[in-house]
């Protein structure tokens, strides 16, 4: 009658699927996920290059800004202790000078000055007798030897101190006798010290004659001082030229009138004239010796001041009288 119903039910398209097969995708959905994820993997790596770049950037942004920001402190701290020395030079510099003004309206002031300006022969003595023991003392490298000296050999020691005295006879030439008298204090003082010096290292003492050697000073030093004792020597040395420039160009003056004529004819008595005559004195009285046959023990019986200035006047013997090639010849020729 009626025909049989299917118990069946066909399956919808995509609903379901038979055990063990799976469904089959597009090859068109699969390059479009393949081109997303390569184009996800190159977005992340622009993303982190980019990110790295930025990272590098600001790192050598705080690398500029930290090299600069230590430059300017830097600069501000060089420029900082700059201005503190400038302003400690400037406040010594007027102390310096409210001092010196201080003293200079002292009533006492001129006092002084015209004390030792009308006694300045007497403390020149006194500082030639100073300048002698400081030689000696430096000479012997002794405290004692240099005591000893002056009290057993008085009469030489004050012939030294002469001769001392003689040179600073020279200041009253001069408008700044102060540069002067330290000049020549000065000059006495070195040779004294280098004497000292050479002694140390050696038995012959400095005469006139090492001074035509200066140029040899550079290959002797290895025997005499070291590097460093070397570079100290010529620190002290510029730093008493500077010291002897400075009194000579803002050094104090004589107020007074400097009679030059009169004070270079009185040196030139006293060194020319007077100075010689004590000296023959001395040597006749036998209180000098006019030949060392021991130089250093005649420079230590005599004093540096009169050897290093007898070695600079004697400086050999006479040439006699009729000496000549001529004179020579003939007397080899008479010989053969």
């Amino acid at each position: 009658m009626f025909g049989r119903r299917s118990d069946r039910v066909r399956p919808e398209s995509g609903s379901e699927m038979r055990p063990g097969i799976k469904a089959a995708e597009k090859p068109g959905s699969t390059r479009k996920t393949e081109a997303k994820k390569e184009a996800e993997a190159k977005t992340e790596a622009e993303a982190k290059t980019e990110a790295e770049a930025k990272t590098e950037a600001g790192t050598g942004m705080r690398t500029e800004m930290r090299t600069e920001m230590m430059a300017a402190s830097e600069t501000g701290m060089k420029a900082g202790l700059r201005a503190r020395c400038q302003a400690g030079m400037e406040r010594r510099k007027e102390k310096r000078s409210q001092i010196l003004l201080k003293w200079r309206n002292n009533p006492k002031h001129d006092e002084t000055i015209a004390f030792l300006n009308r006694y300045s022969l007497l403390f020149h003595a006194l500082l030639s007798c100073a300048i002698c023991f400081v030689i000696e003392w430096v000479s012997r490298h002794s405290f004692v030897e240099a005591c000893a000296f002056v009290i057993d050999r008085n009469l030489v020691f004050l012939y030294n101190a002469f001769i001392v005295w003689a040179t600073l006879m020279l200041v009253y030439i001069v408008k700044r006798r102060a540069a002067a008298r330290a000049f020549i204090s000065v000059f006495w003082l070195f040779l004294g010290v280098v004497n000292g010096i050479i002694l140390a290292n050696r038995v012959s003492p400095f005469g006139w004659t090492d001074l035509s050697m200066v140029g040899d000073l550079l290959t002797m030093k290895s025997n005499y001082f070291t590097d460093w004792q070397a570079v100290i020597a010529i620190v002290i040395v510029v730093l008493l030229c500077l010291m002897l420039l400075g009194l000579c160009l803002k050094g104090p003056k004589f107020v007074g009138k400097t009679h030059r004529f009169t004070g270079a004819f009185f040196a030139l008595v006293v060194i020319a004239f007077i100075l010689p005559g004590v000296t023959d004195a001395a040597k006749s009285s036998n209180v000098l010796a006019e030949y060392f046959s021991n130089l250093a023990q005649g420079y230590k019986d005599y004093g540096f001041v009169y050897s290093f200035t007898s070695s600079a006047l004697d400086t050999g013997m006479a040439e006699p009288e009729g000496y000549s090639e001529e004179t020579i010849q003939a007397i080899l020729a008479g010989e053969e």
